[in-house]
């Protein structure tokens, strides 16, 4: 008895061992090194004034992984690609959303969706500012902070010709209402002291 129940006990071992083995391959889980650098950098500093990363995706296309990388282009730069299509060794495939001679994809089957790899957690009330057209101010930086355990949005503003009433320094909510401005009739409105640097983003 004691012997058939040892021999049941390493009968189940076994098959538990062998389904871990058998039930799917580790390389299909496995992101390219290259991809996982990129993740990290987007989700530092970003030290372009072009473009934001948004979003990275694995897709799967004749037999091998490639991936999407999307971005939203500031108004500054309406010429730079804004999806970068990439091998499993971070080369361009193909580029889309830029100038003339970048929207050159043209798969011959449909890539087929994967999973998410990353996904930017600036609000899109924040990126939607970004694109914005003003007349009267360009947005040239946009800050993420801490302040009073609380996310807020530092963005600054340069002034164009014939406006000096808007503010030029706005502090926004994370849901993207204003907490205070400098500039403009208002005059200066913050007095804001302590707020911890968490992310550039333009």
């Amino acid at each position: 008895m004691k012997n058939l129940l040892k021999f049941t006990t390493l009968f189940f071992i076994s098959i538990v061992l062998l389904s871990a083995r058998c039930g799917g391959d580790d390389t299909a889980t496995i992101t390219p090194s290259c991809v996982t650098q990129d993740i990290e950098a987007f989700k530092g500093d970003n030290s372009s004034s072009c473009t934001i990363p948004l979003k990275v995706e694995e897709f799967k296309y004749n037999g091998s992984k490639i991936y999407k990388y999307t971005y939203l282009k500031t108004l500054l730069c309406a010429d730079v690609p804004s999806v970068k299509w990439l091998d499993e060794n971070c080369n361009i495939l193909c580029t889309e959303g830029g100038g003339r001679g970048s929207n050159n994809c043209s798969f011959a089957s449909t890539p087929i969706f994967t999973k998410v790899l990353w996904q930017t957690d600036v609000p899109k009330c924040i990126l939607d500012k970004i694109i914005q057209e003003n007349d009267c101010a360009r947005l040239f930086s946009v800050q993420k902070y801490l302040y009073n355990n609380q996310i807020m949005y530092k963005l600054e503003y340069n002034l164009l010709g014939g406006c000096s009433d808007v503010p030029t320094l706005v502090w926004l909510n994370s849901d993207c209402s204003t907490y205070c401005f400098n500039g403009g009739i208002a005059g200066n409105m913050c007095n804001i002291q302590g707020a911890q640097l968490k992310k550039i983003i333009l």
